[in-house]
């Protein structure tokens, strides 16, 4: 049920169901109460895995915002350190208990070494729990140790920090260890975001570095600014980057076949592929190529090349004596002088070689039994051939002889009753299988055969 109901300026009743607008308020700023310490330093003063060693500072809590006359004295500080930057393996036990102090002004702002740390590995929070009269009230915020990480890349180090502290940091100085070992650190720069990349560097030196951060509260009678330095993180450069294959228009693959006599055998072909440095683009330190081979484009690829240097850019690879068919690509090895050449590119574009064959027949033969022309085989050498449908017929189309066999050799008999055939012409069909990486269909070869028994 509704009470009375309100009126607008004009007289008519507001629907406090409707939207309606308002205004905003005045904008303003509230500063919590500092009942409790601040904690202003966690600093890194030695950088080892077991010997680290951090200086902590923090401030103690304002007089007239803890209220003295409320949490009356003695009055206590216990430290207490996680190791990790979130405080997410803090102890019960405190590292450091402060004395007891009989009045507030004797609880002065207070500092502590914790040593004996790894502070080469991972980063190390605190925060100060505070008694007063034997109570505890409340803990300080977290504040942890900036730890430092450094990516090696080609010629560069990157640089990336991480956080975690109650007061704002506006500014970091990169400092450089010059040279590396000496222990003396100069200003490399000065950054406002946690990142910084080291450029122009010598790849497989070693470098360190620290970071310091300039920080504030913008709170009185606080001390400001704050300086606080990131353990010591060292990198190495190292050629990362693999650089770019080889010009895939510039890879010429195999010799044309236009080019082979009939005469050549096999033994004496091999395939001729050759290339170009893609130097105008990517990493430019190639030192090498390597060469990769496979019988079929989408089969298994084996090295089979590598040149000596730069200049040499072409092989001569026989697959196999009885095939040239396969496919290749190239790719290229960054410098050996830098990193042993572990940066390998990707692989250029696949090129596909192709056999050369060759089969031809004679129309002539003597099986007489004198050791000289006595088989009927094909002219040699013939090359690359798979298998032949090889069929001899006599004049009235009898069936006399077959074979699947390339070399054929045929003795002039019957191959239904044994015995020689008559001297005369004989008419043969040839289907002709050719070894292809894309299998081809067969082709076919016909003529006439004479057979001569005695011959001069």
């Amino acid at each position: 049920e509704f009470g009375t109901p309100v009126y607008d300026n004009n007289g008519n009743v507001i629907n406090f169901f409707d939207p309606v607008s308002g205004m905003s308020s005045n904008e303003i700023c509230i500063q919590t109460n500092r009942d409790l310490p601040l904690m202003t330093h966690v600093d890194v003063n030695a950088t080892d895995n077991a010997n680290g060693e951090i200086y902590i500072q923090w401030s103690r809590p304002n007089a007239e915002e803890l209220d003295t006359l409320q949490n009356p004295p003695p009055y206590r500080y216990e430290l207490y350190s996680s190791d990790d930057l979130n405080g997410g393996n803090f102890g019960f036990s405190p590292i450091y208990v402060s004395p007891d102090y009989t009045d507030f002004y004797l609880a002065v702002d207070t500092f502590f070494t914790d040593l004996g740390l790894n502070t080469l590995d991972n980063p190390h929070s605190y925060r100060v729990a505070f008694y007063t009269n034997g109570d505890t009230l409340g803990f300080s915020s977290i504040a942890a140790s900036i730890y430092l990480n450094v990516a090696a890349s080609d010629e560069t180090n990157n640089l990336t920090w991480q956080e975690n502290v109650p007061w704002t940091n506006e500014q970091y100085v990169v400092h450089l260890e010059t040279p590396t070992g000496s222990g003396t650190f100069t200003v490399l720069d000065t950054v406002t975001t946690r990142a910084y990349s080291h450029t122009g560097l010598v790849n497989g030196e070693e470098y360190c570095y620290y970071i310091e951060a300039i920080g504030t509260y913008n709170l009185a009678y606080i001390q400001d600014p704050l300086l606080n330095k990131s353990q010591i993180a060292c990198g190495i450069p190292l050629d990362t980057i693999a650089p770019c294959p080889p010009d895939v228009s510039a890879i010429v693959g195999v010799s044309g076949c236009e080019g082979v006599a009939d005469a050549t055998p096999a033994t004496d072909l091999f395939n001729t592929i050759s290339w170009q440095n893609n130097e105008d683009s990517c990493a430019n330190d190639v030192a090498r190529f390597r060469v990769y081979f496979a019988p079929f484009c989408n089969g298994q690829y084996t090295l089979v090349g590598e040149s000596a240097g730069l200049t040499d850019t072409f092989i001569l690879h026989q697959p196999d004596v009885n095939n040239l068919a396969g496919c290749y690509y190239i790719t290229s090895i960054d410098s050996v002088e830098v990193n042993g050449g572990g940066n390998e590119s990707l692989p250029s574009g696949v090129v596909q070689t192709d056999n050369c064959p060759v089969y031809n027949l004679p129309n002539v033969f003597t099986p007489n039994g004198d050791d000289r022309n006595d088989l009927y085989v094909p002219f040699k050498p013939y090359r690359y051939i798979q298998q032949v449908e090889f069929k001899v017929h006599n004049r009235w189309g009898q069936l006399v002889y077959e074979t699947t066999d390339p070399e054929i050799s045929w003795d002039g008999r019957d191959m239904n009753t044994g015995q020689l055939l008559a001297e005369g012409v004989y008419y043969y069909t040839c289907m002709v299988y050719e070894s292809r990486l894309n299998p081809q269909e067969a082709y076919p070869l016909c003529g006439y055969i004479h057979i001569i028994h005695n011959s001069r």
